[in-house]
Parts: C-alpha cells; sequence; structure tokens
C-alpha cells in the first residue's frame, strides 16, 4: 500500500509539476495518515479503506491541537491521494467524497505566508550549533504545525530517525501523546542538528545535568524556554529583514503548506 503514496508523489512531479515544497507537504502529511492507518486498520489494500476511516483519521488530528488550517492542508492532502488512486483505477470509488470538507481558513494578518516562510528558513545559512537548532525548530514549527510548548518539551529520546524520515512523539498540554511523521526538509535538518550541532551545545554542560536529554538546549546548554523560543524567532525575522512580527504564532503551520 505505502508504494502508492509513492506513485503519487511521483505523479505529481511529472505530470502536475508541482513545487519541491509541495511535494514535501504532501510527503509529511501522507506520511502522517500512513501512520495512523498502519496503527488502526487490518485493511490490506487501500480499497479496504472506508469512508469510516477518513474520518476516524479526521477526529483524530483535530484532536492534536494543529491549527484548523493546517488539518484542512492535512485533508486536502489525503483527498488529492484518494482521487489520484480513482484517476488510477487502483478505486472505483473515493471514501472522502462524503467526508465534510474543513472550512477554508484565512490566514490571519499576523500569519506569515508560505514564500515569508521559507525566506525565514533559508536566511539560516551558517553551520554554527544555533543556527542548525534554529533552522531545525523552525521545520517543527513551520512545517508540522508544533505549538511552542510542544517543541521545547522535546527530549532527544522522543525522536526516531532512519534512512527516509522519522517519526516524533508530541505531548499535548493535557499529557496526550501524539506520533507525528518528519520526512523531507524537516527530517533532515533535526538529523542534521543532532548530528552536529546539539553535541555542542550539550557538552557545556555536565550530562549528569540532562536527565531527560532535552532536544533543543539554548547557548549554555540548558532546556529552550518558550521565551528562548521567542526570541528566537524575533531575532531570526530581524535578520531576514522581516521586521519583528515574527512570532510561533505566525509561522507555526506555515511552511511547507499549498
Amino acid at each position: 500500500m505505502r508504494e502508492m503514496i509513492d506513485s503519487f508523489l511521483t505523479w505529481l512531479v511529472e505530470k502536475k509539476n508541482s513545487s519541491e515544497n509541495t511535494i514535501m507537504a504532501y510527503r509529511n502529511d501522507l506520511g502522517q495518515f500512513w501512520t495512523f492507518l498502519s496503527a488502526n486498520l487490518t485493511a490490506q489494500s487501500w480499497a479496504g479503506v472506508t469512508e469510516g476511516d477518513i474520518l476516524a483519521y479526521l477526529r483524530d488530528i483535530e484532536s492534536r491541537e494543529y491549527a484548523p488550517a493546517t488539518v484542512a492542508r492535512k485533508m486536502a492532502a489525503v483527498r488529492s491521494f484518494f482521487h489520484y488512486l480513482v484517476l488510477s483505477e487502483v478505486l472505483a470509488d473515493d471514501p472522502t467524497l462524503q467526508v465534510g470538507a474543513s472550512a477554508p481558513v484565512r490566514p490571519s494578518p499576523s500569519q506569515l505566508s508560505q514564500q515569508v516562510a521559507q525566506q525565514l528558513l533559508d536566511s539560516v545559512t551558517l553551520q554554527t550549533p544555533l543556527a542548525l537548532r534554529d533552522r531545525a525548530l523552525m521545520g517543527l514549527v513551520a512545517g508540522v504545525g508544533l505549538k511552542t510548548s510542544q517543541v521545547v518539551a522535546l527530549n532527544r529520546q522522543d525522536l526516531e530517525l532512519g534512512p527516509e524520515g522519522g517519526t516524533l512523539s508530541v505531548r499535548s498540554r493535557r499529557g496526550r501523546e501524539q506520533v507525528v511523521s518528519l520526512v523531507g526538509a524537516v527530517a533532515a535538518d533535526l538529523a542534521i542538528y543532532l548530528d552536529k550541532g546539539w553535541p555542542h551545545l550539550a557538552g557545556r554542560v555536565p550530562e549528569a545535568e540532562l536527565p531527560e536529554m532535552p532536544m533543543f538546549l539554548n547557548a549554555r546548554g540548558s532546556r529552550l524556554s518558550r521565551q528562548g523560543l521567542w526570541l528566537v524567532l524575533k531575532e531570526r525575522g530581524e535578520e531576514a529583514g522581516l521586521g519583528r512580527g515574527v512570532s510561533p504564532r505566525a509561522l507555526r503551520g506555515a511552511w511547507p503548506a499549498e
């Protein structure tokens, strides 16, 4: 079943001339959908996925405290995929047709556009430990839609990386744990930070003082705070020529998106 997702992504490139950012967004969102199906279903083919399964997935992502725009984007990816399966005659019927479409969400005036969010990430070009950290955490906020509290609470053991991406265990404010898929630039930036940046930051304090092994560290080697993350985005926004309007809320879920 998973190979059909890869076929769909290839089709987007060859037939639709979709951008690299679009492909990464679809890969990330459909990877999360596949993770949900693998954990909750016993279907042996896409023909076995029902409308009820799609609704269950919608309820699942709605419960994870994503921004409404992020939920709408993720469901749009699922609908596009099943439309492709029908076009390819893999399926006779589309199980997403009767699933109510998420209401269109207009970005608030303070929300960054995809282009501006991409500009912000691309402005971080240095390979210093702090620069690697900043690009990795911005990817989680912009590309995955994590909240400030979720990012700073992450520990090293919450992440599992493989050759084609990885998974991240994220805790909500109520203590619920969710597993999100990581692919593309988000996974790559995290891997680079943990390999080349994190050891330098963590090496500034005794390992005994880092019992939880925080994922994102400040310049002193301690866990990055919420205020610290806000300051990182503010400073990176100013360096990128975006003024002082860059905040976690403005960046959240903005990239990659279509």
